[in-house]
């Protein structure tokens, strides 16, 4: 993302990930600020302890937070509703 921002075409392109949600670094939220689109697809088949079984070592309120900071991106959920 670094090399597309410094390039100056992030702005043209969509990111789309697949992730469980442990991790979304604030340097992430910050570069995806650059790119004209973002798509998260949550990896979680379940919440609470279903999910902490099934996806072990994964900790539902880190992956829940997490849900909640994309969702928070008003960019995104305003220009591009299904994309999160």
């Amino acid at each position: 993302m670094e090399k597309c921002i410094e390039l100056d075409v992030a702005k043209d392109m969509i990111i789309e990930y697949n992730t469980n949600m442990t991790a979304l670094p604030p340097r992430v939220l910050k570069m995806w600020e650059e790119f004209k689109q973002i798509r998260v697809g949550a990896s979680i088949d379940g919440y609470g302890d279903v999910l902490e079984y099934q996806r072990w070592p994964i900790k539902w309120k880190q992956a829940k937070k997490n849900l909640e900071k994309v969702s928070l991106i008003k960019k995104y959920n305003k220009e591009y509703p299904s994309s999160i």
